[in-house]
């Protein structure tokens, strides 16, 4: 049997230190839901 990957969550305080290291970037258009990192598409005119 095949084990799937886990899912590791983060927190706000990983995020922004992901943010200033330079991994995600300012400009990018993401949000920190529930532990999980979201691309969020743009918006649509």
């Amino acid at each position: 049997m095949t084990q799937l990957p886990k899912k590791r969550l983060i927190n706000n305080e990983e995020y922004h230190k992901m943010e200033a290291s330079g991994i995600i970037s300012h400009l990018e258009r993401v949000e920190l839901i529930n532990g999980e990192i979201l691309i969020i598409p743009p918006i649509k005119k």
